[in-house]
């Protein structure tokens, strides 16, 4: 009978809390800016641990197939939000004060306005993009107010840095010196599913992939540093290849500025300091005849309204057959993969019209990208991330690759992609946490500390 009373007490008391922790969560309001391919898991997870959510979308039907699948939809509610809008930012606003913290996946472009909104209310802020020099201006701002600025806390960047970093911490608390670094990873169809002529699906934004390929970078190489201009960037002698088991041969190109790493990871002891992402073999000859064809310029152009081949004459200036022009300008011939390449993906087609909202080069090839770069059903997407480190410790050394292969789950019921649930869930990690107390950082922040990587890669594990 005592053992029966102490275990009702002991259940009652944990019941308790348990009624108390979800009070707690469902007190919290988080405020999601964007409903893209990535968002699924994010929203199912959060969800699940009691938090109320208002998704804002400029589409929000897209919301729909995700609500399906939630324990406890009434928690979340949908709103339409056009970031892009005359008064976008006054809407944001009002939105922004009634949370306890936004996160934001626009395109990286809007990220700091959001971020300059949140530290007016005093309110936290998460993304999974890239820490820009006007986010890094924001970092006083937000220990001010007493918010964290959480950026960089996706897959890449995200997880590379906190499966990086448990790795550099370990040899440098051993009396390592991280001589060379080189980390490399990317998003792309399983083997099984890269079956059109790009050698690539979407599984996040198309306009976001089409940016991507403006950036330019810089690297450290044994104890040189080198600058590539965007233009340059699937330069051939820019692009590398490797062989991966056991996907095969794969060809890479360099992420942004890789010479920042050497402080952002603690490691001015390095020589080499190189950060790529992986593509299929004949992407990076694409994307630089796209980018030498001008197809990813954001100037405004009158295209609403047209055929796609009048939109690509228009694009291009001319009145002739778009492939002798790009044949020309390119220096090929025309029967070249890459023409075959863009004839495949509608470049030249009388059959589809631009949407009246689309206005720039890039949108057009986007808008193409969006309808034929696609995952039929059960077909399977793939991360791959590879980690190589040299260390020295006095007269030894010892090299470490940590490599991750991960698929995704879309031949389950309500499955995700891999890409969606490595983007999102550390990103959801992150923000249960910060909401219930568990992490207590403000200012502006990268998951490069084992205050936020331990705890992560742990759930994430």
């Amino acid at each position: 009978i005592k053992q029966f009373t102490r275990h009702r007490v002991q259940s009652s008391h944990l019941r308790c809390n348990c009624l108390v922790f979800m009070a707690q969560t469902a007190e919290k309001k988080i405020l999601l800016l964007g409903c893209g391919l990535v968002v699924p898991p994010l929203v199912q997870y959060l969800n699940k641990h009691g938090f109320l959510l208002t998704i804002a979308t400029r589409t929000p039907s897209k919301a729909d197939s995700i609500l399906a699948t939630l324990e406890r939809p009434e928690n979340v509610s949908v709103v339409k939000f056009d970031i892009e809008q005359k008064d976008a930012l006054a809407e944001l606003d009002g939105l922004t004060q009634k949370a306890d913290i936004v996160l934001s996946l626009l395109p990286y472009l809007f990220h700091v306005k959001a971020a300059e909104i949140a530290i007016k209310h005093k309110v936290h802020f998460c993304t999974a993009s890239y820490v820009s020099s006007e986010m890094e201006a924001l970092d006083q701002q937000a220990k001010d107010a007493g918010i964290i600025l959480l950026n960089e806390i996706g897959v890449d960047p995200g997880l590379d840095h906190m499966s990086a970093m448990k790795v550099i911490d370990a040899a440098h608390a051993k009396g390592g010196k991280v001589v060379s670094f080189t980390s490399l990873c990317g998003g792309l169809p399983a083997p099984a599913a890269n079956d059109n002529p790009w050698g690539y699906k979407l599984s996040w934004s198309p306009r976001g992939v089409l940016l991507a390929s403006k950036n330019s970078a810089k690297y450290l190489e044994h104890n040189k540093v080198v600058d590539v201009v965007g233009e340059d960037l699937f330069a051939a002698k820019n692009v590398r290849t490797e062989t991966v088991e056991p996907i095969g041969k794969l060809e890479w190109y360099l992420n942004r500025d890789s010479t920042s790493y050497q402080k952002i990871y603690s490691i001015p002891e390095s020589s080499t300091c190189i950060r790529g992402t992986y593509r299929y073999i004949g992407w990076c000859k694409l994307l630089k005849g796209i980018a030498d064809l001008d197809l990813t310029s954001l100037n405004p152009i009158e295209v609403g309204g047209l055929t796609i081949l009048e939109a690509a004459k228009k694009i291009l200036g001319t009145e002739s057959d778009p492939r002798t022009v790009i044949a020309k300008k390119l220096n090929i011939p025309l029967d070249d993969e890459i023409i075959h390449k863009l004839e495949w993906i509608g470049l030249f087609s009388t059959k589809i019209t631009v949407p009246k909202t689309v206005n720039t080069a890039l949108d057009v090839l986007g808008y193409l990208c969006a309808d034929k770069l696609v995952y039929t059903e059960n077909e399977k997407d793939m991360i791959l991330m590879k980690h190589t480190f040299e260390i020295e410790y006095g007269s030894k050394s010892e090299s470490i690759t940590s490599t991750m292969i991960d698929y995704g789950q879309q031949d389950l019921p309500n499955g995700n992609s891999s890409m969606a649930r490595t983007v999102s869930l550390p990103l959801a990690i992150a923000v249960r946490k910060i909401l219930i107390g568990e992490i207590n950082l403000t200012g502006i922040q990268r998951p490069v500390i084992p205050e936020l990587y331990n705890p992560i890669l742990e759930e994430m594990a």
